[in-house]
């Protein structure tokens, strides 16, 4: 029986200049889209602790890409940003945390752009077989 692991979206700070508070958040990973939308003030860090994927081991390694999508939602013009992380994970060290840091600048026409900084902190654990 093949390993299976949990990838769950720990927490997320908002920190670097503030934008505006309405934010949506776009986690994907391999063929699985997390959404969440929600206020969150500038400075804080909001805790989340909510599965993202679940994904297989095919052999003892796991290589797969994590793409982040955030977005700042406004009237006119909404403000976003992404990153892209590459993951490899071995099921023999888990629980393994990581990191993904997602800049987004404001698109307001003066010489000063805001540009805010999301840090989402994630964790891959095993995930245990549920009895049949």
């Amino acid at each position: 029986m093949s390993k299976k692991v949990s990838i769950k979206l720990v927490s997320i700070r908002y920190g670097g200049d503030d934008i505006g508070d309405d934010i949506e958040l776009e986690i994907k990973i391999e063929d699985k889209t997390f959404k969440l939308k929600k206020q969150i003030k500038y400075g804080i860090a909001l805790t989340v602790n909510q599965e993202v994927a679940q994904l297989e081991f095919a052999n003892d390694t796991l290589a797969t890409e994590v793409v982040v999508t955030v977005t700042e939602k406004d009237l006119l013009f909404s403000d976003s940003g992404q990153s892209l992380k590459n993951l490899e994970i071995r099921s023999t060290i888990l629980p393994l945390e990581f990191i993904v840091e997602v800049k987004v600048q404001e698109r307001k026409v003066t010489l000063r752009k805001s540009t805010a900084d999301f840090t989402l902190n994630f964790v891959a654990e095993e995930k245990e077989p549920q009895p049949t």
